[in-house]
């Protein structure tokens, strides 16, 4: 139990650390690059995925979509058939470009 206890702990501090450098990269992207996506972390972390999911604005009760607000999901995931999973969201501003 301890050592289950040990790989959970790791997981939660790496993948905090890679959703937050992968969320700071989403931060930066245009608009139009602003899409769902989905990789991995490389050989520095083996076996650590993620997945985008980016959304139009919307909320309960608003008739429209918001044109400049996105809502951004990314998950982290490690282990057998994505055993560990560490979620972050985000709503983003994101104006328009003039054409």
């Amino acid at each position: 139990q301890s050592l289950s206890l040990a790989n959970e702990a790791k997981f939660n501090t790496t993948a905090a650390l890679l959703a937050q450098s992968k969320m700071a990269e989403v931060e930066t992207l245009n608009r139009e690059d602003l899409v769902s996506d989905s990789g991995d972390f490389g050989e520095d972390f083996p076996g650590y995925h993620w997945e985008l999911y980016v959304a139009d604005g919307a909320f309960a009760g608003a008739q429209e979509v918001f044109d400049h607000l996105k809502l951004v999901n990314l998950s982290v995931s490690y282990g057998e058939h994505g055993r560990y999973n560490y979620r972050l969201k985000l709503c983003r501003f994101v104006p328009k470009t003039k054409s």
